[in-house]
């Protein structure tokens, strides 16, 4: 993980995470700035400038996998994108693929999510508008919510 977006009165904001460098500390200030954050990662753009440090150096984790992905223009409109995988028609995207999209939807901010079986978009009224490389909803750890 190394970027955090985090969300206060209906905006977004992302920065930079180290495990080795931030603490416990950290964390508990940020939390107490925002009315939620979320530590993940790998960060794909900052302040309109690509990320050099998408690989994790995990073939299973940067290779071509379903994928998820928040960001936002410079206008502040916000983006969740899903990318389908091993499925049918659908084989997924590499880490870097992703950053070359968040680049051509013109985010200046963007972060990769919880990938593989994971990623889900659903609407509400609509449900599950992606198809799910498991074949169904399965329970995940964080979800955003967006109104």
């Amino acid at each position: 993980c190394t970027g955090i977006v985090g969300f206060k009165n209906g905006q977004m904001s992302m920065w930079q995470y180290n495990a080795d460098t931030n603490t416990a500390t950290d964390l508990a200030n940020w939390g107490s700035q925002y009315d939620s954050f979320l530590a993940t990662g790998p960060l794909l753009r900052l302040g309109g400038t690509s990320m050099t440090n998408v690989k994790t150096g995990s073939s299973s984790f940067d290779g071509v996998n379903p994928r998820s992905m928040i960001g936002r223009t410079q206008d502040g409109t916000v983006y969740m994108v899903v990318v389908e995988g091993r499925i049918a028609n659908a084989d997924g995207l590499k880490i870097e693929n992703m950053l070359n999209l968040a680049e051509d939807l013109g985010l200046v901010d963007a972060i990769n999510l919880d990938g593989g079986g994971s990623s889900t978009l659903y609407v509400n009224g609509a449900g599950v508008v992606n198809r799910l490389s498991g074949g169904s909803v399965r329970r995940v750890p964080n979800i955003i919510i967006a109104k």
